[in-house]
């Protein structure tokens, strides 16, 4: 006669140790994944951004300036040209696709959260949404503004530190990243801080590129504020 067979089943102690096992994997794991992927999202804006840029010298080329800064979220038909309203409003515009294509797909800024917008201007970004790269054409500013002395040496000052124009990126740690000790958040003195993977992956500043620098490089002028350290 046969003797029945019979199965051993995991007791309790051993379930717990490969759960925990897992979790310890898992534990080392997920981070090395989400920077990865991170570090994948910052290399998609810088080309974006390098794509950008190509478009706005090539629209220059053309049109001899640059595009005004559309007017989020009227799709590239309004400009924003009032100190007032931008940085909330300023977006890469779409007059650089249409009617003659510099560039195929504006891209949008994959660092701004599309369900939490900044909660400043939530009534300008709405939700739900994609959003453009923020992008400001100084040249634009200074004509809007020729009126005011102190503005026209602010865009003046702007023009030559950039070139005419900047545009960034929230960055992965998906704020404005503008510089509190500037009194006026909204004023024309706002002063950036750039992204710097060697802080950390994930750690403060915005991804910038102007007309002269394609790393964001700023340098330093007193007009704009004496306390930008290289940076806008």
């Amino acid at each position: 006669m046969r003797k029945p067979i019979s199965f051993r089943g995991f007791t309790l102690i051993e379930l717990l140790i490969v759960v925990a096992i897992i979790a310890i994997l898992a534990a080392i794991a997920v981070p090395n994944f989400l920077e990865a992927q991170t570090r994948a999202k910052v290399s998609r804006t810088k080309a974006d951004m390098r794509s950008i840029a190509t478009a706005l010298e090539s629209y220059r080329v053309d049109g001899n300036k640059y595009p005004p800064a559309a007017d989020y979220p009227n799709a590239g038909l309004t400009p924003s040209n009032t100190a007032g309203n931008f940085p909330f409003h300023s977006r890469v515009p779409s007059w650089i696709s249409t009617p003659i294509a510099y560039i195929t797909s504006l891209g949008q800024d994959v660092f701004l959260p599309k369900t939490n917008p900044p909660p400043l201007a939530p009534n300008v970004y709405g939700e739900g949404t994609g959003y453009r790269y923020t992008y400001f054409n100084y040249y634009e500013f200074l004509e809007a503004n020729v009126a005011s002395p102190s503005l026209v040496t602010n865009y003046g000052a702007r023009i030559e530190m950039t070139g005419g124009w900047l545009f960034y990126s929230f960055g992965p740690d998906q704020a404005g990243n503008f510089d509190t000790a500037v009194p006026s958040l909204l004023g024309v003195n706002r002063v950036y801080t750039r992204y710097d993977p060697t802080n950390g992956t994930v750690s403060v500043g915005n991804i910038i590129r102007t007309a002269r620098s394609s790393e964001g490089s700023i340098p330093y002028n007193p007009v704009i504020t004496t306390a930008t350290n290289g940076q806008n």
